[in-house]
């Protein structure tokens, strides 16, 4: 379990402006929550403060009963497993076996045991078959699985995915969509892949401007509960109830009863979404 209580962080102690400001919820055991939004939102913030990567001003951070601090950073982040944006940010060393054997071998494990933990992360990502590859001649989709494999070698139980899906084909997000699926880590992604995010999770909040309360909940409730009074959210049930098919002169199709629609009706995306959040994350533009 993942909990984070009134956390508010800045990138400079002399901005007048916090990149997250008093943000508290819980992300329970073996649940998949999509976090949605605009740029500038502080998706990527919130994952890199998690991990205490940038400092909280405030608030704190428990994951499995342990609470984030200068003295738990390497325990914390064996809980919590990064997966950055962009696999090259990641990737460092020659090899495939090299980069996921990194984390292990850091942490004390002996060659055998790494062996075993690097054997099974790629295993279960099925590309057991780079094992020896030279890290600059794998493609996209093979740096971002090869990137998850460093991060699953640790054994989290949690995995915080920023935006996964980003320079990725249609293929290659199918693939790492069903590695994901198969997993039985608790996620907490960020994303603007909406199809991606309705097949693979059960919960889409959505933050706005790194404000308290939008989309994101009080501990206890969970991010899968409902918004509280006045929150800046817009909760999308799961499929099958909701999923888009596709879109006719600006609108989306609905196979499903959505909010206030009859099934298989079309309407403007900002009717899926309360007003205060379609004013900050829009609609797709016109076709």
């Amino acid at each position: 379990m993942l909990t984070a209580e009134h956390l508010t962080v800045k990138y400079a102690p002399s901005d007048a402006r916090c990149a997250l400001e008093d943000v508290s919820f819980t992300l329970g055991d073996h649940e998949r929550t999509a976090l949605l939004g605009p740029n500038g939102a502080g998706k990527s913030t919130l994952l890199l403060a998690l991990v205490g990567i940038l400092p909280a001003l405030s608030g704190s951070v428990r994951a499995d009963g342990v609470t984030l601090d200068k003295t738990t950073l390497a325990q914390l982040r064996q809980r919590l497993g990064l997966v950055f944006q962009n696999p090259d940010d990641q990737l460092f060393m020659p090899t495939v076996f090299q980069d996921v054997a990194f984390g292990p071998r850091n942490y004390g494990m002996g060659e055998a045991e790494t062996a075993q933990a690097v054997d099974g992360a790629l295993a279960s990502l099925g590309i057991s078959h780079l094992r020896d590859r030279m890290i600059h001649k794998l493609s996209g989709g093979e740096k971002r699985l090869t990137a998850l494999a460093g991060v699953l070698a640790m054994h989290p139980s949690v995995l915080l995915l920023d935006e996964p899906t980003s320079f990725l084909d249609p293929a290659a997000s199918r693939r790492l969509q069903t590695c994901l699926a198969s997993l039985e880590q608790g996620m907490l992604i960020t994303t603007h892949d909406l199809p991606f995010a309705m097949d693979l999770c059960e919960r889409f909040p959505v933050p706005l401007a790194g404000k308290a309360g939008a989309g994101l909940h009080p501990p206890g409730a969970g991010l899968g509960g409902g918004p509280a009074p006045g929150a800046g959210v817009a909760l999308i049930p799961r499929r099958p109830r909701m999923r888009p098919q596709g879109r006719l002169r600006g609108h989306f199709l609905w196979s499903g009863a959505a909010p206030g629609l009859r099934p298989n009706q079309t309407a403007p995306a900002q009717k899926l979404f309360s007003s205060t959040v379609s004013d900050a994350f829009p609609p797709p533009a016109r076709v």
